[in-house]
């Protein structure tokens, strides 16, 4: 643990890498509205996808001192 720990933030930068995307998401199965409706979750839970998704990014809050 580090003294700033309290500053870090995870976030979703994005759930899914573009192997999974390439294997299961295409055009013709609906793909527009799978990823449509995977950006809305990204983006309502962002939090909470940035702990469990692929690419997260890490917020540090520089506190004044």
């Amino acid at each position: 643990h580090f003294s700033f720990s309290q500053n870090i933030e995870t976030y979703c930068w994005r759930s899914l890498n573009k192997y999974f995307l390439k294997i299961f998401v295409h055009k013709h199965l609906g793909g527009e509205k799978l990823l449509n409706w995977i950006s809305q979750l990204e983006t309502k839970h962002s939090k909470r996808i940035g702990k469990i998704g692929e690419y997260p990014m890490y917020v540090i809050t520089k506190k004044g001192v």
